[in-house]
Parts: C-alpha cells; sequence; structure tokens
C-alpha cells in the first residue's frame, strides 16, 4: 500500500467510532484536498447514516450561528 493511500485507508477504518463532528470533517478535509476516495466516503457515508439526528442538530446549530454572526455584522 502506498503512503498516499494509507491515511484515507485509516480515516475509512476509523469512521465507526467517529462522532458527527469528526464525520463532517474529515469529508470536508478529503474533499478540500480533491480526494475522491471512494472507500473512504463510502465508509462516512455508512457511519453518517447511523448518526444522522446527530448531524441534523449539528447542522441547527451551525445554521443558528451563522444567523447570529449575520446579526452582529448589522
Amino acid at each position: 500500500m502506498r503512503c498516499d493511500n494509507l491515511i484515507p485507508w485509516r480515516a475509512a477504518a476509523a469512521a465507526r467510532g467517529f462522532n458527527a463532528q469528526n464525520l463532517a470533517n474529515t469529508a470536508w478535509a478529503f474533499a478540500t484536498l480533491g480526494q475522491s476516495d471512494e472507500k473512504l466516503f463510502a465508509a462516512l457515508a455508512r457511519a453518517a447514516e447511523l448518526r444522522m439526528s446527530e448531524l441534523d442538530a449539528l447542522s441547527k446549530l451551525e445554521a443558528k450561528v451563522d444567523s447570529l454572526m449575520a446579526q452582529e455584522t448589522k
């Protein structure tokens, strides 16, 4: 296994233990770097399905923070 394949492989293996924030951060980081490891994103998707309520709550919190920050800049 090449070194550049090791990080996505390890992240995919660890995804089951990730909380909602870890899943979001990992998906964002690999997408931002242009990494399209199919096995990694499949593992993240499976883990996300198990944590949909956490991800929904996180999304609502982020929207609230964005709203509050927008009000402060007015």
